[in-house]
């Protein structure tokens, strides 16, 4: 008889749709319905899946084994180990009589295409049978799924922002780019007022809004702040009028320049330095809370300096997390010894109060060259001299742990080392920080490169695989994006050759290369050329990166640029941004900073 029943149950699709009114003398074996909390899925995306999720509930009286799933709908398969629940239906599964624990399971299904529950071919729709396949059931809930086109992909969003000279005098360099680093033009950035000696320093790109900080002499012959904001990818700028305004600016503000300008979420920090009337140089620190649009000058960087505060204040990197904020630089005593300079603020950088910690063998002459945060912990580094036999200079790192309550200094040091170690840059991302350098040791620089995979707790040295012909380098700058991290510098070969270098990691500093496309794909230099890059940005979410910085010798220095599409395993030179270059080019020119962002 259930057999019977099963042959009534195959003709009696209609349209599609399978009927179960059936007569009560041939019951269903099984029952098949979505499962509770789940919906069904209407729409896939072409490329990627969808699950789908139904409860197989036995409906006799007595317990049911290797029963299986028979047919399923075309562009879908059945998971049959592991799945979202604990009672995933397996290729056989065994139930027990109805109504006692066990007699049902989780059938998961992945579609990868349209699915059709009109279908008019019986084979075309889930079945679940008994063994032998002869006594099934089907459900009145069939997939219905439409394939979609995915959404268009949306090319990141890439600056690299320097200077060049013109016959007018120096210009800032800003060139942009939104197709995987192909095309690359450029833009002018000149405030109203602008003149001449424009140069740009730091950058940073949240979707389609870049922000870009550095120097121009106004009509009044002042040399001035810079800071740049654009809101269509780079293309045009507007410059916001409390940067420069009198009312804003620091008392007795004389001249001006920023270093750096970084965005964290809304909140934007542009750091570098300022003249005063009186001929004193003191670190400048611009803050915004709308994501660059306005900005003021909080007065207590100015108010709570250090009280061994003398001149040549400058501040160079700034970071923050949650609420906490750290900006440093350096300054000079009155015995014009330089000395670091660490700045923290507890409220979004409004007030900021300066520590005076330091390493416990610093005897002097430090500097803190960049700074950035993690998930949850800040840090800033560079150098310092120590007091150990022979004065040597050693890289600095400061952590704090606790929103700046205490800072530690993090002691590590290669086994060769010898004298002039520092870090020059610093980046996070979550609680993967890379920070990147160089030191010296029997008439050779090498490169330095430090890693954190825990916010900044514990540190450990990079064990770099560096280029075969390796014999002298240093890193110059960082970036981390996901499990993305890449130092950039320069090298020397043991044939006395000089070119650019990438060491890279794309499993979160697991493993790490120096790419051979780095210099396999360098176009032809002139002749004394020493190529390097000087700042890098990536986007892992896209494995797009950029390195930026120069070449040339002594007489002549133009712009370099490399880019990677594909996660670091090939770096290109776009000939946009390598032969093409401002109209009104004449040398010297260099990138300083660069940012890519996820466009809009």
């Amino acid at each position: 008889m259930l057999k019977s029943g099963t042959k009534l149950l195959l003709k009696s699709i209609i349209g599609g749709v399978l009927l179960f009114n059936l007569s009560a003398l041939y019951a269903l074996p099984f029952t098949i319905v979505p499962k509770s909390g789940t919906t069904l899925p209407t729409t896939v995306t072409t490329g990627s899946t969808v699950s789908a999720f139904y409860t197989v509930i036995n409906n006799t009286g007595s317990t049911r084994n290797n029963n299986y799933v028979k047919y399923l709908p075309p562009n879908t398969t059945q998971v049959t180990a592991g799945g979202v629940y604990g009672d995933t239906c397996g290729s056989t599964f065994n139930l027990t009589a109805n109504g006692n624990t066990g007699d049902s399971c989780t059938l998961q299904l992945t579609v990868s295409g349209a699915v059709n529950a009109n279908d008019p071919d019986p084979h075309h729709h889930l079945f679940v049978c008994f063994p032998g396949g002869t006594t099934c059931a089907g459900t009145n809930y069939p997939l219905n799924v439409t394939a979609v086109a995915p959404p268009p992909v949306t090319a990141p969003l890439a600056i690299a922002a320097g200077v060049y000279t013109a016959a007018t005098g120096t210009e800032p360099l800003l060139a942009h780019n939104n197709d995987n680093g192909v095309s690359w033009l450029y833009a002018t950035v000149h405030p109203s007022d602008y003149v001449n000696g424009g140069s740009l320093s730091g950058s940073d790109c949240n979707g389609s809004v870049c922000l870009v900080a550095g120097r121009y002499v106004n009509s009044g012959g002042t040399i001035s702040p810079l800071l740049g904001i654009s809101t269509d990818d780079a293309t045009t700028w507007t410059f916001p009028a409390s940067i420069t305004s009198p009312a804003t600016l620091p008392i007795n503000f004389n001249s001006g320049a920023f270093n750096t300008v970084h965005c964290f979420g809304s909140l934007c920090l542009a750091g570098g330095n300022y003249t005063n009337t009186t001929a004193l140089t003191r670190p400048l620190l611009a803050r915004s809370n709308d994501g660059g649009n306005t900005w003021t000058y909080p007065t207590t960087i100015q108010s709570n300096l250090p009280g061994t505060f003398s001149n040549q204040g400058n501040i160079f990197g700034t970071g923050c997390s949650g609420t906490f904020c750290i900006a440093a630089g350096s300054y000079q005593t009155a015995m014009l010894v330089t000395t670091p300079l660490l700045t923290q603020s507890t409220d979004n950088g409004v007030t900021w109060n300066y520590i005076s910690d330091v390493p416990s063998d610093y005897s002097g002459n430090g500097v803190f060259n960049d700074a950035a945060c993690s998930s949850s912990h800040c840090m800033a580094v560079g150098r310092y001299t120590s007091n150990a036999i022979g004065n040597p200079q050693k890289p600095m790192l400061a952590v704090t742990a606790n929103g700046g309550a205490s800072w530690s200094y993090v002691a590590l040091l290669p086994g060769d080392f010898g004298n002039l170690g520092t870090y020059s840059g610093i980046s996070c991302s979550g609680n993967i920080c890379i920070a990147a350098g160089s030191y010296f040791i029997a008439g050779i620089t090498k490169t330095l490169l430090s890693i954190t995979t825990d916010g900044g707790a514990t540190w450990s040295l990079v064990a770099q695989v560096l280029p075969s012909d390796f014999q002298s380098g240093q890193y110059f700058g960082a970036s981390c994006s996901g499990n993305t991290c890449i130092a950039v510098g320069r090298y020397r070969t043991t044939g006395a050759a000089n070119f650019p270098l990438i060491e890279q990691s794309t499993d979160g500093g697991v493993t790490w290369s120096a790419p051979s496309t780095v210099v396999s794909n360098l176009p032809a230099l002139p002749g004394g050329s020493v190529p390097f890059f000087e700042n890098a940005s990536c986007l892992s979410a896209s494995q797009f990166c950029i390195a930026a910085g120069s070449y040339g010798n002594v007489a002549n220095v133009k712009p370099l640029l490399a880019v990677t599409s594909d996660n670091g395993a090939t770096w290109t030179y776009p000939d946009s941004a390598f032969s093409v270059l401002p109209s009104d080019f004449v040398n010297l020119g260099s990138y300083a900073s660069s940012s890519v962002s996820a466009g809009p």
